[in-house]
């Protein structure tokens, strides 16, 4: 599990050892682009995730930096080394429409039906969280990673924390575009000081080294 974590954190140029410098948690990754790949390479379960950010009025929210993480294929979030930090992990950025793609592979099931967590820091409302659980569709009828799932209905699409899940021609597992209202987050403040503690443990800042003072 450590070596995907390695090979995670190598697709984003982030040094992938907690602790040197240069490293960032992955929810201090920022970024521009409005699709990020968790685990890049040829996979036989790749996933993609299409969901689109609108406020109340459902009016688009573009430029917002979301922190995505999910389970690996055996259900688990961090490694041995590391638990605190998830393996399948990292940021994206809604677009001019409010979209944004997570592409990875199709989570495991950890206490429950596999999902997909977010967290963004939400003007008005401040750091707030979702997640976001995957059925298949009627067509597709089971998802790799999971035990005894059955495919999900139509009609649970208008709940936003459920997704259909469509294994298209090209072999990728894909959601239609899933319609997130993000001011209905759920706020979470307390996230704040647990992210500062971690920052403060596994991120160097620039004029730190390694070096021991004498």
């Amino acid at each position: 599990m450590a070596a995907l974590g390695a090979i995670a954190a190598r697709s984003t140029d982030w040094p992938s050892t907690p602790g040197t410098p240069r490293y960032r948690l992955p929810w201090n990754r920022v970024t521009q682009d409005t699709v990020v790949d968790l685990m890049p390479g040829r996979l036989g379960d790749r996933f993609e995730f299409h969901g689109r950010l609108v406020d109340n009025g459902d009016r688009p929210v573009p430029g917002l930096l979301i922190y995505v993480y999910h389970a690996n294929r055996s259900g688990e979030y961090g490694s041995q080394t590391y638990p605190s930090i998830p393996i399948m992990a990292g940021c994206v950025r809604s677009g001019p429409g409010g979209g944004f793609v997570v592409r990875s592979h199709v989570p495991g099931m950890y206490e429950g039906p596999p999902h997909m967590h977010f967290e963004a820091s939400v003007p008005g409302h401040g750091w707030c969280t979702w997640f976001v659980n995957f059925r298949p569709d009627s067509t597709t009828r089971a998802l790799p990673n999971s035990i005894n799932l059955g495919p999900g209905t139509y009609r649970d699409e208008y709940n936003e924390h459920f997704a259909l899940v469509h294994l298209d021609r090209d072999d990728v597992y894909r959601t239609s575009v899933r319609t997130l209202h993000v001011e209905r987050w759920f706020e979470s403040p307390g996230l704040d000081s647990v992210h500062t503690k971690a920052a403060r443990l596994y991120e160097l800042a620039p004029w730190r080294t390694t070096a021991t003072p004498r």
